[in-house]
C-alpha cells in the first residue's frame, strides 16, 4: 500500500461515498464538516510528529482513513442536494416548463426519449434550476428533428419514477436516481413548442453531430440490421439498433463487451492515431504537440461514444499514460487505475453504483495483477501458440475478479467465454479498422463498397461464431442465486485463494479455508432455507392476474389464459424472485378453467384457491353476477379481477376477508372508487399496482 498512496485514500473516500445511499446525512452536514476540520487538522499535525516513531504511524493512518470517509459522505450529501433541487409540490401538476436536452435523443417505435435538464418553472426569471429528468415526446416530424442542446417549452405532468411492484425485481427507479433523475412525463405532440435556443456544451454538440454523421454513413451502406447494429455499437457506442436477440447470444458466449466501447477499443484507436502521428516524436516539442493531440482525440472520442463509465474510465487512464510519456515520466498502472477512478468519482459520486463502471474497473485490476503470472506458467516458443495463450491468460485473469459482481447481476455463467475471448478481439478489432476505412473513404464509389463488403462478412462471421459458442451444449449455467453476502464472501474467498497461489505463505491458508468455508455454508443455509420456504404470492403486473404458490421451490402458477400461453411475458416480474428463492419446477393453472383441481398441495375449485390454511376468493364478472348466491363466507384474501362494477359494502356484509386485493386487469376509475369506498368501511384494502406484491406466508 506505501507504494499507492492514493488507495489509501480512495477506499475510505469510496465507503463514504457509499454510506450516503444506505442512511441520510442531510442533517448531519454541519456537525460531520466540523468533525471532519478537526480530523483533518490533526492529521496535519500529527504526520510530522508521528513519522519519527514507527510504531505509531497507525494513528496517522486512523485519521486519515477516518477523514476521507466523512469526505466522501459529505461530497455525496453535498452532490445529491445539487442534483435534485426542484421544490417537491411539483408533482403530478400541469406546469409549463423550459427544458433544455441535455444527450443525444433517442428514437424508439412511437416515441423519442430525451434526457433533459430543466431550466424553468412557469417562465420564472430568477429561479433556476440544475435537476434532470426523463422525457417521452410524441414520435412525429417535428421531434424527430431535436437535437443535444435544443431548448424547448412544455406542459408536463412529472411524476416520480416508480420503485419496483415485484419481489427482487430490477430496481428502475434506483437506477435513474444513481443518474441524477428522479422524475419522468410523456408529453403529447401538441403540448410543446420549439425554442428559438440552442445552448448546451458547444464540444459535445459536434460530438453528437459527428457521430450522427457517421451513423447515417453506415445507414446508406444498407446494412441488415444485426450487420448495423454490431458496427454502431463497436465502433460509436450506439446500441438502439442492436437486435436484442443477437445481445443475449453475446451475453451468453460471454463476450458482451465486445459490444460496449471500453478501454480495448480506446486502445485500438489510440494505438493506430500514436502509430500515425508517430513522425513528431523525431520533431522539437513534437512530443508535447503529440501529446495534445491525443488527449484531444481520446476525449472526443469519448464524447462521440456518450461517455459510458468504461470509455470514461479508459480515456482516464490513457490521459495518464499520454501525459506521463509526453513529459517522459514513468507510468505506474496501479497508480493511472487509482487515479483514473478518484478522478472520475470527484466528477459524478453516483458512478461508483453503475454496472459498467465497477466491471470496467475490476477487470482492468484483475488482468493487471494475474495476466503475468498466468501467463508465466507456460512460455510457448511457437508464436502463434504464445498469442493464443496470451488471449487466454487475459480472459482467465479478467473473469477472475468480475465473477463474482457478475453472478451478482446476470445470475448466469458463460461456461465457454475463453473459448469466445480467443477469436473475438481480433475479430472486433478488425470490424473497428473496416468501420474506420468506411467512414474514411466511403465517398468514394468502388473503394467504399468494397469496405462494406469486407465489413458485413466480418461482421457476419463474427455474429455466426458467436451464436455457434452460444449453442453449443451447456454453454451457459442459468439461474445463479448469489445475493449480497454471498457475492462478498465469494470475493473475500477468491482474493484470499490468488494472494495465497501468488505469495505462496503458509500462514495464508487457515484464512482462504475459513473464507470458503463461510462462503460454502452460507449458501448450503440458504438453499435449505429455501426447500422450506412456503408462500403466496400476488404479483403486481399491468393488465394480468399472477398468483404464485412457492412450496420448497415447487412453483404453481394461477394465471389467465393469455399468459400461460406465452409466460415470457412475465418473466421481467418474475425471473429474480424465482431465482432467490429456487425455484426449480414450475405448474402452470388457469384461474378461469371451468375444471376443478385437487390435489395434496391446493384446491382450485369455481372461484376459491384453498392451499393449506389460507382460503382466496376470486371475484370477477361472471361470479359477481351470482353474488347474491355467495353464502356467508370468511376468507383470507377477496382477490378482484377482470375489473368488475361491484358494490364493496353490499359485499362486504357476506364476505369478510383479512385482505381486500386488486389487480393490474382493474381499470384506474375502479380503482379509486373501490379503494375510497374501502377506506370508509375501514376494510384493509390493497391495490397491486400501486402498493406492489402481497408475499403471504403459509
Amino acid at each position: 500500500m506505501r507504494q499507492y498512496p492514493l488507495a489509501r485514500l480512495l477506499f475510505p473516500f469510496i465507503a463514504g461515498l457509499i454510506c450516503v445511499s444506505f442512511f441520510n446525512f442531510e442533517k448531519a452536514l454541519l456537525p460531520l464538516g466540523i468533525l471532519f476540520s478537526i480530523l483533518f487538522l490533526s492529521t496535519l499535525f500529527l504526520i510530522p510528529k508521528i513519522s519519527k516513531n514507527y510504531s505509531l504511524r497507525w494513528i496517522s493512518g486512523i485519521f486519515i482513513m477516518s477523514s476521507f470517509l466523512l469526505a466522501g459522505i459529505i461530497y455525496a450529501e453535498l452532490n445529491k442536494k445539487n442534483l435534485f433541487d426542484l421544490p417537491e409540490n411539483i408533482e403530478n401538476q400541469l406546469i409549463t416548463y423550459e427544458f433544455e436536452i441535455i444527450d443525444a435523443p433517442v428514437q424508439k417505435n412511437k416515441s423519442i426519449k430525451l434526457t433533459a435538464r430543466i431550466l424553468k418553472i412557469n417562465d420564472t426569471i430568477s429561479a433556476h434550476y440544475n435537476e434532470k429528468v426523463m422525457l417521452y415526446l410524441k414520435r412525429d416530424s417535428l421531434s424527430e428533428t431535436l437535437k443535444y442542446g435544443h431548448r424547448f417549452y412544455a406542459g408536463a405532468k412529472l411524476t416520480k419514477v416508480a420503485p419496483p411492484l415485484n419481489p427482487h425485481e430490477f430496481n428502475y427507479k434506483s437506477f435513474l436516481n444513481n443518474k441524477g433523475i428522479r422524475y419522468q412525463s410523456y408529453i403529447p405532440a401538441d403540448f410543446w413548442n420549439k425554442s428559438s435556443q440552442t445552448k448546451g456544451n458547444l464540444f459535445k454538440y459536434y460530438a453528437f453531430s459527428i457521430r450522427q454523421y457517421f451513423l447515417d454513413i453506415f445507414k446508406s451502406k444498407e446494412m441488415d440490421v444485426h450487420e448495423m447494429g454490431v458496427v454502431t455499437a463497436i465502433l460509436l457506442g450506439y446500441d438502439e439498433v442492436l437486435d436484442p436477440e443477437l445481445s443475449k447470444h453475446y451475453t451468453g458466449a460471454g463476450v458482451s463487451h465486445i459490444l460496449c466501447v471500453s478501454g480495448m477499443h480506446v486502445g485500438i484507436l489510440f494505438i493506430l492515431l500514436n502509430v500515425i502521428l508517430g513522425f513528431l516524436d523525431k520533431r522539437k516539442h513534437g512530443k508535447v504537440i503529440k501529446s495534445v493531440i491525443l488527449l484531444l482525440f481520446v476525449w472526443f472520442y469519448a464524447l462521440i461514444t456518450g461517455m459510458s463509465p468504461s470509455v470514461m474510465r479508459a480515456a482516464t487512464m490513457f490521459s495518464f499514460v499520454i501525459v506521463g510519456n509526453g513529459f517522459k515520466r514513468h507510468v505506474d498502472v496501479y497508480n493511472s487505475l487509482f487515479g483514473s477512478m478518484m478522478f472520475l468519482l470527484l466528477l459524478n459520486p453516483n458512478i461508483i453504483f453503475e454496472v459498467g463502471f465497477q466491471l470496467s474497473y475490476l477487470a482492468v485490476f484483475s488482468i493487471v495483477w494475474l495476466q503475468k503470472p498466468l501467463y508465466s506458467i507456460w512460455r510457448p516458443k511457437n508464436k502463434g501458440l504464445d498469442y493464443m495463450w496470451q488471449l487466454i491468460t487475459v480472459s482467465i485473469a479478467a473473469q477472475a475478479l468480475t465473477t463474482p459482481i457478475t453472478l451478482y447481476y446476470f445470475h448466469q455463467f458463460p461456461n465457454y467465454f475463453i473459448l469466445s475471448n480467443m477469436v473475438m478481439p481480433l475479430l472486433s478489432s478488425v470490424v473497428m479498422y473496416l468501420g474506420i476505412a468506411l467512414i474514411s473513404f466511403s465517398f468514394i464509389p468502388f473503394l467504399g463498397d468494397l469496405i462494406t463488403n469486407l465489413l458485413v462478412w466480418s461482421i457476419k462471421l463474427m455474429n455466426f461464431l458467436v451464436v455457434s459458442i452460444h449453442e453449443l451444449p451447456g454453454s451457459v449455467t442459468y439461474n445463479i442465486d448469489v445475493d449480497t453476502v454471498s457475492m462478498i464472501l465469494l470475493y473475500a474467498a477468491m482474493i484470499s485463494l490468488l494472494i495465497l497461489l501468488l505469495l505462496k505463505e503458509k500462514k495464508l491458508l487457515f484464512v482462504t479455508l475459513t473464507f470458503w468455508i463461510l462462503f460454502l455454508g452460507y449458501n448450503f443455509a440458504d438453499r435449505w432455507s429455501d426447500k422450506s420456504n412456503q408462500k403466496l404470492t400476488f404479483y403486481a403486473i399491468r393488465n394480468q392476474s399472477l398468483i404464485e404458490l412457492n412450496l420448497g421451490g415447487h412453483c404453481f402458477l394461477f394465471c389467465e389464459e393469455k399468459t400461460a400461453a406465452d409466460l415470457k411475458t412475465v418473466d421481467f416480474q418474475t425471473q429474480a424472485a424465482h431465482i432467490r428463492d429456487g425455484v426449480n419446477q414450475t405448474e402452470v393453472f388457469l384461474l378461469n378453467d371451468s375444471l376443478p383441481t385437487h390435489n395434496k398441495d391446493f384446491s382450485l375449485h369455481k372461484n376459491y384457491l384453498v392451499t393449506g390454511n389460507k382460503k382466496i376468493l376470486f371475484i370477477n364478472r361472471n361470479t359477481y353476477k351470482t353474488r347474491n348466491e355467495f353464502p356467508q363466507v370468511e376468507v383470507d384474501v377477496a382477490y378482484i379481477h377482470e375489473n368488475p362494477w361491484i358494490e364493496l359494502e353490499k359485499l362486504h356484509q357476506k364476505v369478510k376477508a383479512k385482505i381486500w386485493l386488486m389487480d393490474g386487469t382493474n381499470s384506474p376509475r375502479n380503482i379509486e372508487r373501490l379503494t375510497e369506498e374501502a377506506e370508509k368501511l375501514g376494510l384493509n384494502f390493497h391495490v397491486l399496482t400501486q402498493d406492489g406484491a402481497l408475499e403471504i406466508d403459509l
